[in-house]
């Protein structure tokens, strides 16, 4: 189900680099790597508990414990896709805001 509520978003491709910012667990990323259209899904969050599981249940993603304000082109590349789907984007936009700005340099 998660795949399909994903996948109409996603370039008609194969091949995509999706960075997923405060993915928590990455319940998704299981479903988006198996839809075929992913290679290559980054998963970014501050909860190290939450990257350890997420890392755990799909080893074929990558996960980083970071702050998405310090990510760089430079050290993790380039995305076609970058998903944010946080429930506390409008309760503490302030905090967000600094990585809004950081999107453009991350995408393809």
């Amino acid at each position: 189900m998660t795949e399909d509520r994903f996948r109409r978003w996603l370039p008609p491709r194969k091949g995509i680099r999706l960075l997923d910012i405060g993915c928590g667990t990455a319940e998704e990323a299981g479903e988006l790597l198996a839809s075929g259209k992913v290679a290559d899904f980054l998963g970014v969050d501050l909860d190290e508990r939450a990257i350890v599981e997420a890392q755990a249940r799909w080893p074929e993603a990558r996960f980083m414990c970071e702050d998405a304000v310090r990510l760089s082109p430079e050290a993790v590349g380039r995305f076609e896709v970058i998903l944010i789907r946080r429930p506390d984007l409008l309760a503490q936009p302030a905090r967000w805001h600094p990585a809004f700005l950081r999107l453009p340099v991350l995408l393809r």
